[in-house]
């Protein structure tokens, strides 16, 4: 495995133990400076889309919604213990 493909591979893991563990809130912040916040459920394997569950922006809650990774600027994940294999 190259360096590239490690990286890949350990990025996937990484956003896999966010979507799959007890507290996989975060914060987005969007182009135009927008901060919405939800639980990420999962990401596509490139980081294009965000499956994100009940999402709160500046116009209402969304239970389910899918944001476009060209969209997000800055992920916010609260600290956690973590313990990724």
């Amino acid at each position: 495995m190259n360096d590239q493909e490690l990286q890949k591979s350990r990025y996937l893991h990484f956003f896999r133990a966010i979507a799959q563990g007890p507290d996989n809130k975060a914060e987005f912040v969007l182009c135009g400076n927008t901060c919405v916040k939800g639980c990420i459920m999962a990401t596509d394997s490139q980081n294009n889309r965000f499956l994100v569950r009940d999402l709160e922006t500046p116009t209402g809650l969304y239970e389910k919604a899918v944001l476009r990774g060209t969209d997000v600027e800055l992920i916010e994940i609260p600290q956690r213990d973590w313990l990724i294999g």
